[in-house]
């Protein structure tokens, strides 16, 4: 195999340090690359100079460049960190300097701080941001940083005997190192040094730490300990302290159970059902404990008329003072907010100072009011300072001296005795007597109306007059004060339930679809809806008590025509209502629309044609055409007038069935009229063909003329025979020349021989010339007057 030198790898060429290998005769074409002899090598890039043997070239460069020897100028400390450079202890590191160093050395050196501080440290760590360990307080220096030098107080409880010979010199005050320590009450325990140093003190003192007998929850309030729950509670009350922030289980005098941590209940957070039952919260008495000392005359849960149904939790009648205590549950919502507003409005119109203790949480109110905003529910003494200082204020009563002794947990059992003394006046036996009356004597133990609030939401036992027994709570009593059984509030099989009461309807009780209820396990009065099943297979739903009251009854909605099944109770399953359906006037389809509906539609007569609107209800009932109708009852009215005359027209007038015009009178029938008939009727003249109308009583009195021509006719002639026999001469005697232009054809039966010289009567006149016809009297034309327009016009425009 062929040997491979130095010569043939470029990349060592460029190293190669032709000066220093010339001055030893080593040349490149005579090195192998495997050779172990030492060359001279020279960086390309930082201009580095080194001495190695080819074969250890294979892998490694430049030391330079890798940063594993120092190049003054290149790589080495004090070019390219001069700032720690500075720090450099020059005598305890003898010759070693910044510049023979690289910045990656894990070489340990000395420095010196600027503040004279001499510690070892490795070079790389001072690179990667580690400062002086006793300005950052890793290591301790007697005199700077120690515990005893820093905070010489914490050190005095620094144990003397447990610490195994260390000192307070030999820590720093944030070492985490576990010590022992004694405070001047001589409680001993172990913590580290850091967390006494950020700790208040003994946590003993400090209720940290338990020590049966001395700062336990039992000793120091036995009231609570009466309340602790023994069955639930895995840990007895000696365990804890009374700030201890974990929740356990409560149980009051009365039997409540609640959870709540034992710092609450330290605070003076009693029981939430008690609460809630009597209205009244603990903060709200400890104000009213605390100025009661300094009024005589204070009104707790005052209710005056002008204040409707609200009240004021303190009032003060002399100065016109009231108090308000707003607890976070009733107050933070826009209801509790708006009804807050609203007492502020009717104090102040009603000239009242309204003092207002309200916890964080609470919306704020936009009516006038003195407010305090408490920062935490911890802050209740505070809270009755300020009320005090306000008291002070507006009525010049000295309260310096309770404001500087209010002390709530001192206190706290008298202010527990003014919530007992309230919950005895809200008591049902107090409150509600006839309520209480109804207490059961034997199934609520030994539980008693005047321990129960009013306003309770307990569920308890009670027995009626009735002789029923039932469960419910006290409150939802006093609003009701009845049996719910006897009411139908509540179901008692034989007594008030729906199989019992009304069997027939149980029967079409749908068991297929009312999977959650059964006839015997509703009341017949009740609300709710179910399904039906009728005796012919419809199924609905609807309430109880629908079916089942008096005054209206509701069965089968389909089979009673309320809802629609196509098939069965549509329009369209109805020939009668079908026949008339308007298809053109209506845009729904008969079978779409229930033949029960009050709704209307449009109608068209299949005898008449005649349309109109109408409900399909009415239809149904057989209302039918109103055009039809009136004529049907047109004709039986006639008919009954034909009775009372004794005979119709006809029967009665049969001449003048010739006369009877039957094609211009339609349906109108001489059979079915009486002689008495007021409308018009036409007729038809038998002797000249005239037609004309008259009403029947016309026709039929004594004086009828009929036929109006031949009348005139039958006058005329009678007033000829009469002018001839009087010897007066007509107008065809004495103007025949007048005659000649008579317009027979217009006047009808007026005749020349009938009208004299002087008739002031109004004919028509014919022109012989022109042929001009116009109206004018006899007279006039006689006179020589009002002769043809036209005739007379033409004459005078021929003379001009």
């Amino acid at each position: 195999m062929e040997t491979k030198h130095i010569s043939d790898v470029p990349e060592l060429m460029k190293q190669w340090n032709w000066q220093k290998n010339a001055e030893m005769g080593i040349v490149p074409e005579n090195i192998s690359i495997a050779s172990k002899k030492k060359v001279f090598w020279k960086c390309h890039i930082c201009g580095g100079e080194w001495e190695t043997a080819p074969q250890y070239r294979k892998r490694n460069g430049c030391p330079y460049c890798a940063n594993f020897k120092a190049l003054p100028g290149f790589n080495d400390l004090q070019t390219l960190f001069p700032d720690i450079a500075a720090e450099w202890d020059m005598q305890k590191n003898n010759s070693l300097r910044p510049q023979n160093v690289t910045k990656g050395s894990g070489k340990k050196v000395w420095w010196i701080c600027p503040k004279g501080h001499s510690y070892d440290m490795p070079i790389i760590c001072r690179v990667e941001g580690q400062k002086c360990p006793y300005c950052n307080n890793r290591r301790v220096l007697f005199g700077f940083n120690d515990l005893e030098t820093l905070n010489p107080a914490i050190s005095q409880t620094w144990h003397p005997i447990l610490n195994n010979g260390l000192t307070p010199k030999e820590v720093t005050p944030g070492s985490k190192k576990q010590v022992w320590w004694k405070c001047e009450k001589g409680h001993e325990w172990s913590e580290s040094v850091v967390q006494r140093c950020r700790s208040k003190g003994c946590p003993v003192c400090q209720n940290r730490r338990i020590i049966k007998g001395i700062n336990d929850l039992a000793t120091l309030r036995p009231e609570l300990k009466m309340e602790w729950d023994n069955e639930k509670n895995v840990r007895s009350p000696e365990e804890y302290s009374c700030g201890s922030r974990a929740v356990v289980w409560w149980k009051c005098k009365k039997g409540h159970r609640w959870k709540a941590a034992i710092s609450d209940r330290n605070r003076g957070n009693s029981c939430p059902k008690c609460a809630e039952e009597r209205r009244v919260s603990f903060p709200e008495k400890a104000v009213l404990y605390y100025v009661e000392k300094v009024f005589t005359d204070v009104k707790a849960n005052y209710k005056p008329e002008w204040l409707g149904l609200q009240e004021l939790d303190i009032y003060i009648p002399e100065y016109k003072i009231a108090i308000e205590y707003d607890g976070i549950y009733g107050h933070s919502k826009l209801s509790g907010n708006k009804r807050d507003e609203k007492k502020n409005i009717i104090c102040q119109e009603n000239s009242i100072i309204l003092i207002r203790v309200r916890e964080p949480g609470c919306m704020q109110l936009n009516t006038d009011s003195i407010n305090y905003i408490m920062e935490s529910p911890k802050d209740i003494e505070k809270a009755i300072q300020f009320v005090l200082q306000k008291l002070n204020e507006l009525t010049n009563v000295n309260t310096l001296e309770i404001q500087s002794d209010i002390n709530i947990l001192r206190d706290s059992t008298e202010i527990y005795s003014l919530i007992e003394y309230t919950e005895k006046e809200n008591s049902l036996k107090n409150k509600a007597p006839e309520i209480a009356a109804l207490w059961h004597p034997v199934r609520n133990g030994t539980l008693l109306p005047e321990s129960v609030s009013v306003a309770s939401s307990k569920k308890v036992w009670w027995y009626g007059k009735c002789g029923h027994e039932w469960q419910g709570s006290v409150a939802y009593e006093v609003l009701s004060g009845k049996c719910p059984y006897c009411t139908g509030k509540r179901i008692l099989k034989g007594f008030n339930d729906l199989a019992s009461q009304r069997p027939e309807i149980a029967q079409q009780w749908d068991y297929r679809k009312n999977v959650e209820h059964k006839p015997e396990n509703v009341t017949v009065g009740s609300g709710k809806s179910v399904w039906w099943i009728c005796e012919k297979g419809h199924e609905w739903k609807a309430a109880i008590c629908s079916r089942t009251r008096k005054d209206k009854k509701c069965g089968c909605p389909i089979c009673s025509n309320h809802k629609l099944l196509t098939g069965y109770n549509d329009v369209r399953s109805n020939e009668e209502l079908l026949k008339n359906w308007d298809y053109e006037r209506n845009e729904v389809s008969p079978k779409n629309v229930c033949i029960g509906t009050a709704k209307q539609f449009y109608w068209k007569c299949h005898e008449c044609g005649y349309q109109w609107k109408d409900k399909v209800i009415s239809q149904r009932s057989g209302k039918g055409c109103p055009c039809c109708n009136k004529k049907k009852r047109v004709k039986a009215v006639q008919k009954t007038y034909i009775r009372k005359a004794g005979g119709s027209l006809a029967e009665l007038y049969p001449q003048l069935l010739s006369e009877w015009d039957w094609d211009a009178n339609n349906d109108l029938n001489p059979y079915e009229i009486v002689p008495g008939y007021g409308k018009h009727i036409w007729w038809n003249c038998s002797v000249c063909g005239n037609k004309w109308k008259a009403t029947g009583i016309m026709r039929t009195r004594r004086n009828s003329t009929g036929c109006p021509v031949c009348a005139r006719k039958k006058q005329a002639k009678s007033r000829q025979k009469t002018f001839l026999q009087s010897g007066v001469k007509t107008l065809n005697q004495t103007n025949p020349e007048l005659v000649v232009e008579w317009n027979y054809e217009k006047n009808g039966d007026l005749n020349p021989e009938f009208i004299t010289a002087g008739s002031g009567k109004s004919v028509w006149w014919k022109c012989k010339n022109c042929g001009y016809e116009w109206q004018a009297e006899v007279v006039e034309r006689v006179r020589g007057r009002r002769k043809c327009k036209r005739c007379k016009n033409n004459t005078e425009l021929k003379k001009d």
